[in-house]
């Protein structure tokens, strides 16, 4: 009987992992060398929700988005993408679309903002900063928008959370010292450290794919410039220096270049660079209206499976993210 359960076991799992591969390599072949951008931008003829090829090609709208929209977020599959929108005057709320425009859901509703969607790499859950509770709290509730959960509980403001692709914790931006400063925290919301510490306005946290480094913007010197912290507060590198404001990074899913936005030029525009900062950045975005709020997905490096719900470990499967790797591009 041992060895019936065995063997069924043994079956099992190899019908879920040649069913992820299909998956993996099924998304690999339709998506563009490099991946895909969403980013927000009222150009004709439909909505505020874009997507163009990594290269800043073949921009096209996404069918059925409603309203102005702003902190676009994919989910790890690359399936679905969170942002938030104006449904009323002053009253943000969250929402979800599958990418190619299909299934619009809302998540949030209440009279008070929900804003900056970030997925867990599993998927399953989505953290937000809410004014529900009076002032701006860091929120985590399931992907389907139930059960809620303030998880800072903090008297001063806490914005724009990003959860580390490990899944182990989220930065955020807090006014609790008295001027906006990064902070990282537990994914549960305890041992919040302030990780930036310096008198300037420092905000707009993003994780590196590796979890070891956090790009964020600051003030710090000459304007709105864009800078990347190690997680333990060492090894600040300033990676633009323009007195245009550059803002919003989002990190390439190798890791290796990070999108941003940017007014150099005189117009907002998506702007990318390499992530050490080296070389010249290039603008992406090259159409009449502005451009902004970039992130960046491809499916070679997604992690749907790399991450457990329980306690965050590699799943047998979590083999697959490599594998995705490997794929061949395009």
């Amino acid at each position: 009987m041992y060895y019936r359960w065995k063997l069924a076991l043994l079956m099992l799992s190899g019908i879920v992992l040649l069913n992820g591969v299909l998956f993996l390599m099924s998304v690999r072949a339709q998506a563009p060398e490099n991946g895909t951008i969403a980013f927000a931008t009222p150009r004709p003829p439909a909505g505020n929700l874009w997507l163009m090829d990594a290269d800043g090609e073949n921009p096209r709208a996404v069918p059925n988005v409603k309203g102005s929209v702003s902190g676009m977020t994919w989910s790890p599959d690359g399936r679905k993408i969170a942002y938030y929108s104006g449904v009323e005057p002053n009253n943000d709320e969250i929402f979800v679309i599958d990418a190619d425009g299909e299934n619009l859901t809302r998540l949030t509703e209440h009279p008070k903002n929900d804003r900056w969607p970030t997925w867990h790499p599993n998927g399953q859950k989505i953290a937000f900063a809410s004014k529900r509770d009076g002032n701006l709290e860091i929120y985590v509730m399931n992907a389907n928008g139930e059960a809620k959960q303030n998880i800072t509980n903090h008297p001063d403001a806490d914005f724009d959370p990003s959860w580390s692709p490990d899944g182990r914790k989220i930065a955020f931006y807090t006014s609790r010292d008295g001027n906006a400063e990064i902070y990282v925290m537990d994914a549960d919301g305890m041992d919040a450290q302030n990780l930036t510490n310096h008198n300037a306005e420092d905000i707009q946290p993003d994780w590196s794919p590796d979890s070891q480094k956090i790009a964020f913007v600051s003030d710090r010197r000459d304007g709105n410039n864009i800078f990347v912290i190690g997680v333990d507060g060492n090894n600040l590198k300033r990676l633009t220096n323009v007195p245009q404001p550059d803002t919003e990074p989002a990190w390439s899913p190798d890791g290796e270049k990070i999108v941003f936005t940017s007014a150099r030029g005189g117009k907002v525009d998506i702007w990318v660079m390499d992530a050490n900062g080296k070389g010249e950045p290039e603008k992406l975005t090259k159409e009449a209206h502005w451009n902004r709020s970039a992130d960046w997905f491809d499916p070679a490096f997604a992690q749907r499976f790399s991450v457990s719900p329980a306690d965050k470990r590699p799943l047998t499967w979590g083999w697959l993210k490599r594998f995705g790797r490997v794929l061949p591009q395009k």
